[in-house]
């Protein structure tokens, strides 16, 4: 999240002499491109913890014991959930063993380390993306009582299963566009808290020159008269049972690489999740020589901005493959149900059997593809005008702006 979203834009505000930047993490830095800026520091939470700070967490911890002391004592519980049904009751009775023993007490040194940091150190503005996680939420409220601007940026994308949105904290939030902003009215986030920015994800996929596009395919080996696929794989959870049996998924991604194997002319770049089980999904692939899997810690987009066709089974960076211009294609075998976003927007290609992928390789192989392609352009506008405001490369740039305005320093010209 700090890499996609979080690092462009501090690149931009760390340029100003009069704004200085501090990175904060509960665990070292990343892997990511840092601000060369003398303004821009990168520190990790724990750098803060003091005597004080573990004194704190021991008194919160006393306090959380006294209360699940009090709630156990005044046999609360039982009148929640009778006896008589125990099935749900001893769900209930665990979900509350959880909340005090496991939940509250991992996230009471973050909130005591936070209140340190916010009250000894009080930033003009403080940036996060995806409030939902425990960790962050916790600066933002905090960040509210404090009366501390908070401004968060929108990470992925949402829609009315965003219930997440209802609790926002935030005094202002930077979205994708007029999607985002309707699934978030529809939470009851106050209309003024929304500012359609773009996302600072996308600004990457779009202004790449011919040169940069081969020089980079040489630096990964694909051969020049070989047509580039770069495969978006995905994880399978059990609690995906409900939804799509989990030999669909198996059964398309064997079809990707079935589909490669019996076109020598394509080049094709498996890019894992990074908590997928990559050593299950090598087994699928068979003897092709020319696959290739990239780590899955590394960034899909570099990948996107430099393949001729790009396939994925539903997942996020889809739309990177859109705003890069790119041959999508959404395999849809009968009962997958998690691409129906990208199915309907009609941008895509859907194939639905093994067949139809071998039909798709070799038609990129060949280069008859773009006619296709072609049809396909309104569509794809028409999606993306609703879902990413403006793919123009200055999405950052935008926030950037906003938290400047935010923050209340002198803001250069807007774009």
């Amino acid at each position: 999240m700090y890499r996609d979203v979080l690092q462009p834009v501090v690149a931009r505000l760390a340029e100003r002499k009069d704004c200085h930047v501090v990175v904060l993490s509960d665990q070292h830095a990343p892997d990511v491109k840092r601000s060369s800026a003398e303004n821009c520091r990168y520190q990790t939470v724990w750098q803060h913890w003091n005597e004080q700070v573990g004194i704190q967490v021991a008194k919160l911890q006393k306090s959380i014991d006294q209360i699940e002391a009090d709630l156990k004592s005044s046999n609360a519980l039982s009148y929640i959930v009778p006896d008589t049904d125990r099935h749900p009751s001893t769900h209930f009775h665990n979900l509350f063993h959880w909340f005090f023993r496991v939940y509250l007490p991992l996230i009471v040194p973050q909130a005591a380390v936070a209140r340190h940091i916010l009250e000894n150190h009080p930033p003009a503005l403080v940036i996060a993306s995806d409030t939902a996680d425990s960790r962050t939420r916790v600066y933002s409220v905090l960040c509210r009582l404090m009366r501390i601007p908070f401004l968060d940026i929108q990470f992925g994308m949402t829609g009315d299963e965003g219930i997440e949105w209802r609790f926002l904290e935030a005094d202002c939030v930077a979205v994708w566009g007029d999607t985002s902003k309707k699934a978030m009215l529809k939470q009851n986030v106050p209309e003024e808290k929304i500012i359609i920015t773009g996302s600072p994800r996308h600004d990457c996929l779009v202004n790449l020159s011919d040169s940069e596009v081969r020089s980079k395919r040489a630096l990964l080996g694909v051969p020049e008269k070989s047509a580039m696929v770069v495969l978006a794989s995905t994880y399978y959870l059990k609690t995906h049972d409900k939804y799509s049996d989990p030999n669909i998924l198996r059964a398309m991604q064997r079809a990707v690489f079935a589909a490669a194997d019996q076109t020598p002319q394509i080049f094709l770049i498996v890019k894992p999740h990074p908590v997928e089980n990559v050593r299950k999904t090598r087994s699928l692939l068979g003897k092709s020589q020319n696959v290739i899997f990239a780590e899955p810690q590394s960034d899909i987009r570099e990948l996107t901005t430099i393949c001729d066709a790009f396939v994925s089974f539903g997942s996020t960076a889809t739309i990177d493959a859109l705003i890069a211009g790119k041959l999508t294609i959404c395999p849809i075998f009968p009962g997958w149900v998690f691409s129906d976003l990208f199915q309907n927007s009609g941008a895509t290609l859907v194939p639905e059997s093994a067949e139809d992928m071998i039909s798709l390789f070799r038609m990129i192989a060949n280069g008859s593809y773009h006619t296709i392609k072609a049809k396909l352009e309104p569509a794809r506008q028409k999606f993306l005008s609703q879902w990413v405001h403006r793919v123009d490369g200055l999405a950052a740039e935008r926030v950037a702006q906003l938290a400047l305005q935010m923050a209340k320093i002198t803001i250069r010209r807007p774009h």
